[in-house]
């Protein structure tokens, strides 16, 4: 074996927490790698991760309330709290398996954690909801746009409830 093939070989491992383990060689994992390389980007990765697929999440939502206010014609207010739970629904699974890597098996851990997660996301569908009431029938904005400008203001409460309040270490974890 060349020198040139065990450093490739070599290239391929990563350390995390003291174990050894193989890098995984898909395009998407390249670019993680890339990017994590950068020291402000690896201190910020958890908030990063949050963020982005917290963006997924929300992108499954307002497209969800196009379809049923516009296709459907449900009414704004009722299919923006059905799109807002799907939405919830995607970020909780995105957010267990990929930002917090909380992986069980367990029902009944996965039920609490839920529950837990499920906690601060209705303080964030309440304000919603107000909010799209307001600037809909009050000042005439249009669903969408409303629904745009209600979705940051959800969006940071739910950051702050998950992040402080259910402490992200401990938010896919059962209490002892």
């Amino acid at each position: 074996m060349t020198l040139k093939d065990q450093e490739s070989k070599i290239n391929n491992y990563k350390f995390t927490k003291s174990l050894l383990i193989k890098k995984r060689t898909s395009i998407f994992h390249k670019i993680y790698y890339s990017l994590i390389s950068i020291p402000l980007i690896y201190k910020y990765r958890t908030k990063l991760k949050y963020v982005s697929l917290g963006f997924l999440g929300e992108i499954v939502d307002f497209l969800l309330l196009f379809i049923l206010t516009s296709f459907l014609n449900v009414y704004y207010l009722l299919s923006t709290i059905i799109s807002y739970v799907a939405g919830m629904f995607v970020n909780f699974n995105l957010h267990k398996n990929y930002t917090f890597k909380y992986n069980t098996t367990n029902l009944w851990k996965n039920l609490f954690s839920f529950l837990k997660y499920t906690m601060i996301s209705i303080t964030g569908l309440i304000v919603t909801v107000i909010l799209m009431g307001v600037f809909v029938e009050f000042i005439g904005m249009h669903y969408l746009f409303a629904r745009l400008v209600a979705g940051m203001v959800a969006f940071s409460i739910n950051y702050y409830g998950h992040s402080n309040i259910l402490s992200p270490s401990n938010i896919f974890k059962l209490s002892k």
